[in-house]
């Protein structure tokens, strides 16, 4: 199993149901080459998670 496939696994044992691996795997492409070294999965699944809230914040101000 590759690094990015065990990333994988890793965030979708706690993260919410919503999250799919095609989000942990896109998340770790584009956040790893920014900071330009490899993320433990709880720093994955934390920016996953914020980027939800921020979605259902703006959502909600949306509805208003």
């Amino acid at each position: 199993m590759n690094r990015v496939s065990h990333l994988v696994e890793e965030v979708l044992r706690t993260a919410p149901r919503w999250v799919t691996p095609e989000i942990v795997r896109e998340t770790v492409e584009l956040f790893e080459r920014r900071f330009n070294r490899e993320l433990a999965p709880e720093e994955i699944r934390e920016m996953i998670c914020n980027v939800g809230q921020f979605v259902d914040i703006v959502k909600k101000e949306k509805l208003k």
